[in-house]
C-alpha cells in the first residue's frame, strides 16, 4: 500500500488534473451552450473564458503535488543507490 509512494502521488497529480480539465471543459460548454440558446453573451464569453482558462488553472494546481511526488521519488532512489553502495563496502 505504501511502496511507490511517489509514483503513486505523481499518479494522483495527472488524474486530478485530467479531472479538473475535464470539469472545466464539460462546464465551459454548458456556459457557451447557454449563452447561445438563452442569448447572454455574458456566459457565452465567460465560457470561453473557462474553456481555455480551467485547464491551464488545473495544469497548475498539480504542480506542487506532482513536485511532492518528484521529490520522494528521488530521495527514495538516492537511498537506495547509497545503501547498495555502502552496505558491500561495510562487510
Amino acid at each position: 500500500m505504501y511502496d511507490n509512494i511517489g509514483r503513486k502521488i505523481k499518479l494522483l497529480a495527472k488524474f486530478l488534473f485530467g479531472l479538473e480539465a475535464v470539469i472545466s471543459m464539460v462546464s465551459a460548454v454548458y456556459y457557451i451552450f447557454e449563452g447561445i440558446t438563452e442569448n447572454i453573451t455574458g456566459f457565452f464569453w465567460l465560457g470561453l473564458l473557462i474553456l481555455f482558462i480551467g485547464p491551464l488553472c488545473a495544469w497548475i494546481s498539480t504542480w506542487l503535488l506532482y513536485g511532492f511526488g518528484e521529490l520522494i521519488e528521488s530521495n527514495e532512489n538516492l537511498s537506495n543507490a547509497v545503501e547498495n553502495e555502502l552496505v558491500p563496502s561495510i562487510q
